[in-house]
């Protein structure tokens, strides 16, 4: 059995969210997503992927892809191309990592 992604779940039971808060930010979240909150937008840069990402293409292919089906990213022209790693566990497990220090790197705040 495939778990399931908790981001379809959480929006297919807007109404029942809506019945117990009023808040317009949770209701948002729940509707749309979390945004993360940026104080100004980075510049327009696109950053090479990481040696581990570039080691790892199947892996960091089937991660996307998996990202993708679940809906929890989406395909759209990007402002910003954050670089992807593979980091490994102990046991050596592989797992995807988003590198977002590139909002640092730009002098970008998160709020």
């Amino acid at each position: 059995m495939e778990p399931v992604s908790p981001v379809r779940c959480l929006k297919s039971h807007y109404d029942h969210w809506a019945g117990v808060s009023d808040d317009r930010y949770i209701l948002d979240v729940v509707r749309n997503g979390y945004k993360i909150p940026l104080e100004v937008l980075p510049e327009v840069a696109c950053i090479r992927k990481n040696k581990s990402a570039r080691d790892n293409p199947e892996f960091v292919g089937s991660g996307i892809s998996s990202l993708l089906k679940k809906g929890v990213v989406s395909q759209e022209k990007p402002h910003v191309v954050n670089t992807l790693t593979v980091a490994y566990s102990r046991a050596g497990k592989p797992r995807l990592v988003l590198d977002l220090r590139i909002l640092e790197w730009r002098n970008v705040c998160l709020i």
